[in-house]
C-alpha cells in the first residue's frame, strides 16, 4: 500500500499546500476510511466525512 519514503514525499507535499498530493493520501487511505464509517453495519456518509477531515487535520500536523 505505501512505502515509507513515498508517503513522507506526499506528506510534504501537502502540508505545502499541494492539493494533488493531499488527494492522493484520502485516496489511498480510503478503503480504511471507508471501513470505519459503518455503524451498526450501515455505511455512514457523515462520519466518512468527519474521517476525511480527521485525516487532512493529521497530515497538516504531522511533524517529519
Amino acid at each position: 500500500m505505501f512505502c515509507e519514503k513515498n508517503i513522507k514525499k506526499l506528506i510534504l507535499s501537502a502540508k505545502n499546500q499541494n492539493k494533488i498530493a493531499l488527494e492522493k493520501i484520502i485516496n489511498d487511505f480510503e478503503p480504511l476510511l471507508v471501513k470505519n464509517s459503518f455503524i451498526d453495519g450501515d455505511f455512514n456518509n457523515d462520519c466518512y466525512q468527519s474521517l476525511i477531515l480527521q485525516l487532512i487535520k493529521c497530515v497538516y500536523s504531522f511533524e517529519i
